[in-house]
């Protein structure tokens, strides 16, 4: 209770002055928790929003498909649709501020496009097919406005493949071809992968946060990632192939060694420098030499094996 210095009464008017002082102060504790709020939504939704897989699912593909790898390629695009494909994102959208998985997605649809092209050939014919070379053309300019509807577009030609092959309407080759060719390509890519990982290792511009990096670093994760979620659909329990299953599963061990680490920011300091995360860039290159070299063993057991059906 307040009283009047003067007189010793009780003056309502200096009560009522604290209050509305006391009210003020509150007021504007609330306005700027609202506005702090409001400040930090945005950075915790760009955070929130931003998804790149570490490990290889072990039931992909989870439905019935006429070629496993095919429906393994069809279902890591429809995950990643599912998502969000961060490139189509409109500019408001926390996704849009992304660069780590923006290159981990375009990383997936390079190898899914490389691979349908690649089984584009018919074993016995010089002509192409049709859906498998459309979704390898889709599949090259998914980095901009639009993209999401050429994934889509890319996800329809595969499943038509697929449909067809079901069908007994086409004839593409062996399943011991087919699967050869297939490591052959993913060997092919992960030494282009290889090579501009140690580029980057040996380059002079570098810094902290280098969005060339950090781009490069998880496109190749991507494609790592989507060369061993591919190969691990590979049926290979019912063939008598000697080494066979030995093989895929060691190489498989080896991608997901590759893909399990995910940092925010990609260390690559200087051949000799100081790095709290140590360098990231060294390290993917290093798993990426002995996926390489897994392969590069399970191919030359298929080459030995010509004619011998797998899965």
């Amino acid at each position: 209770m307040s009283a009047n210095t003067d007189t010793g009464e009780f003056d309502p008017a200096q009560t009522n002055t604290q209050s509305s002082g006391r009210s003020g102060i509150v007021s504007r504790l609330i306005l700027l928790a609202v506005l702090l709020v409001i400040a930090l939504a945005y950075p915790i939704a760009v955070g929130t929003s931003h998804t790149v897989s570490s490990t290889i699912s072990s039931t992909l593909p989870n439905k019935v498909w006429a070629d496993r790898h095919i429906g393994a390629s069809v279902e890591l695009l429809e995950k990643e649709q599912f998502m969000g494909w961060a490139a189509d994102q409109p500019g408001w959208h926390p996704q849009s501020r992304l660069t780590a998985m923006p290159a981990f997605q375009t990383g997936i649809s390079d190898v899914i496009s490389a691979f349908a092209g690649h089984r584009a050939q018919f074993q016995d014919s010089e002509q192409r097919d049709s859906d498998l070379w459309h979704a390898h053309t889709l599949l090259q300019s998914v980095d901009g406005q639009g993209a999401d509807d050429r994934v889509y577009a890319a996800i329809e030609a595969l499943s038509r493949f697929d449909g067809r092959k079901a069908r007994a309407l086409l004839d593409d080759g062996s399943r011991t071809d087919l699967l050869t060719g297939d490591v052959s390509l993913f060997l092919a890519e992960t030494t282009d992968i290889l090579d501009r990982l140690e580029a980057l290792a040996a380059a002079e511009s570098r810094g902290v946060f280098n969005r060339e990096t950090v781009h490069v670093y998880y496109h190749a994760k991507g494609k790592l990632y989507a060369m061993g979620s591919i190969l691990g659909a590979t049926d290979a329990s019912a063939p008598e192939v000697d080494g066979l299953p030995e093989a895929l599963a060691t190489a498989q061990a080896a991608f997901e060694r590759a893909i399990s680490e995910t940092p925010l920011t990609v260390s690559n300091p200087q051949p000799g420098g100081f790095s709290f995360g140590g360098n990231d860039v060294m390290v993917l290159a290093f798993l990426t030499g002995q996926v390489r070299d897994e392969l590069a063993s399970l191919l030359k057991i298929l080459e030995s094996q010509a004619g011998v059906n797998v899965g």
